[in-house]
């Protein structure tokens, strides 16, 4: 997926003073094609609603890399919540970054995705349906679930506050191996300690 893409987007627009929403959206990047719909607010409770699905969606025009939660970060990322340097846990450490960048961009996030393959350009998920929220620092799994190109497979639901600061709560879930490498990636993914 390059930003220079072909794309095509046919949709309602609603423009008000405060924000804007676009519903009924047909949009083809590539050969993705999505149906979706989303509202951003601005002002003084500034959000983005987002709901998206598809066979196959390609985020890597606009989200390139943001799907790698495994790669070291890098030293910006400790700043964002030491704690999580200290667990040794990279997924944590990655989605506390992507959280915080959220929130300096759009105030709150909700998004509702489902596609059969979704990918960054570097990273490549199958069977995903994701309903997840980010705001005021509190990440909420209202459901999460992927398989990875290695065939491990997480299906995560739950809440953590206090992500930027002193992190609480559950996540609950389950987690499936296909195979060695899948295994591999799973145990990687794990807090050290």
């Amino acid at each position: 997926g390059r930003p220079d893409a072909p794309f095509s987007v046919s949709s309602r627009l609603r423009l008000e003073p405060d924000g804007v929403a676009v519903s009924n959206a047909r949009i083809e990047i590539g050969d993705s094609q999505i149906l979706a719909s989303a509202d951003w607010r601005w002002g003084a409770a500034p959000r983005l609603d987002i709901s998206a699905e598809g066979q196959k969606i390609d985020i890597a025009p606009i989200a390139p890399g943001s799907l790698d939660f495994t790669s070291p970060p890098g030293p910006e990322t400790a700043s964002v919540n030491p704690r999580f340097a200290e667990t040794g846990s990279v997924p944590l450490m990655r989605i506390a970054e992507r959280m915080a960048a959220v929130e300096r961009m759009v105030g709150s996030l909700r998004i509702s995705l489902k596609a059969q393959e979704l990918t960054d350009g570097q990273t490549r998920l199958r069977d995903v349906d994701a309903d997840l929220a980010v705001k005021g620092g509190t990440l909420t799994l209202t459901s999460a679930a992927a398989t990875s190109a290695s065939g491990a497979r997480a299906e995560l639901q739950g809440q953590i506050s206090g992500m930027q600061t002193k992190p609480a709560g559950t996540l609950r879930g389950w987690a499936s191996a296909s195979g060695r490498e899948a295994m591999a990636s799973l145990l990687e993914a794990l807090p050290v300690g």
